[in-house]
């Protein structure tokens, strides 16, 4: 059953918690964490560490304190005491806030944890944050092993994008609570391997075999704010030298140790923005202009206009990817249709284009 009330129905994190799929743990951080321990605050609960004594809003970060609060809501509620927010616990929450008004509309970024989006809301440069993601990504690159592979063999092409990156984004501001760095690096394939069978089977469902895992590779690490991060790391090569369109670069996929199926589903999508794309790291630009534009006019980068008859290439990065999370079938038919590695003229049009919602406007969706 879903989450219904106004403080927690907007957010997909805490949507899939409810579900189990999977629960808010401790060690996990982020906004949907911050949501939780702003609810327990509400409902009289003291939380010093998280709050600064007050002096801040809560971190967002599920450590010993929140663990802690976790358990005594918990018992007050007559719930397995485990410190874990999962079914029973969201939904002893959400009716506590029934009836009861919700935050102030959330901007995207509180809707879907991917890092390649960004919004208007504190001081530091989000942009930055992105940039050293990547940069985590291309120093796993060096590490050897899986990949052969060096910071030098990005050239100017990767600081070119990654200018590029921090041009679109330089209005662009965070409330970071840290990166996660990667401590691990595994090949796609071998990552569904040993993943979940419905999680298998969601990305069959979505790309079929128009997604080739040999140039994504899977870390541990996350973005700011505990997000999901998709970073293309172009390689350079010398002139004259034959090359295929898979050899161009490799994507570093990074979303934690536990990621639910929907996020899965909606990270590889823009994997697959890339394989299919003439300029292969275009999708980091448009989820970056996307979500500039949005923020601006406080509005959503993955909301889209529910409509049938609407094409493949009216929609954005972030809509095209939330759409495939969401089961929309005219958007996975046009997923599974691309033979793997060609280049699809309706994705270029795509992602030449940044796009917005208002998520309060009528036939817009979400989910």
């Amino acid at each position: 059953m879903a989450l219904v009330s106004p403080r927690f129905a907007h957010h997909v994190r805490l949507q899939s918690a409810a579900r189990n799929q999977p629960p808010l743990r401790p060690g996990e951080s982020g906004a949907a964490v911050g949501i939780v321990q702003q609810a327990l605050i509400d409902l009289g609960f003291l939380m010093p560490i998280t709050t600064r004594n007050q002096s801040a809003p809560p971190d967002g970060i599920y450590g010993e304190e929140t663990t802690r609060i976790i358990r005594a809501f918990q018992k007050q509620h007559s719930l397995s005491s485990d410190g874990i927010a999962g079914q029973d616990t969201m939904h002893a929450l959400d009716a506590a806030f029934l009836g009861k008004p919700g935050p102030a509309p959330a901007v995207e970024e509180e809707v879907h944890a991917c890092g390649n989006c960004y919004s208007l809301d504190h001081a530091v440069t989000r942009a930055q944050a992105h940039l050293t993601q990547s940069k985590f990504n291309l120093d796993l690159g060096q590490r050897g092993g899986l990949l052969r592979f060096s910071r030098q063999d990005a050239g100017a092409k990767a600081k070119g994008l990654f200018d590029t990156v921090v041009n679109v984004a330089s209005e662009m501001v965070f409330s970071g609570t840290g990166i996660s760095i990667p401590t691990s690096v595994t090949p796609l394939a071998t990552w569904l391997a040993n993943a979940a069978k419905e999680t298998r089977q969601r990305v069959t469902d979505a790309f079929g075999t128009s997604l080739d895992p040999s140039n994504i590779m899977i870390t541990n690490g996350k973005g700011v704010d505990g997000r999901a991060f998709v970073a293309f790391v172009p390689r350079k090569f010398q002139a004259g030298l034959k090359t295929t369109r898979k050899d161009e670069g490799v994507l570093f996929v990074n979303w934690g140790d536990q990621p639910d199926a929907d996020l899965v589903v909606h990270e590889l999508t823009h994997c697959w923005q890339s394989q299919h794309a003439t300029a292969q790291g275009q999708f980091m630009i448009n989820a970056l202009k996307s979500q500039q534009l949005a923020s601006k006019n406080k509005g959503s980068a993955y909301a889209w206009q529910h409509d049938p008859r609407r094409l493949f290439k009216e929609y954005a990065a972030e809509q095209i990817a939330q759409q495939a999370c969401s089961g929309i079938g005219i958007i996975l038919t046009h997923l599974k249709s691309v033979a793997a590695w060609a280049v699809d003229a309706d994705n270029d049009t795509c992602l030449a284009t940044p796009r917005w919602e208002d998520p309060n406007r009528a036939g817009v969706r979400r989910r």
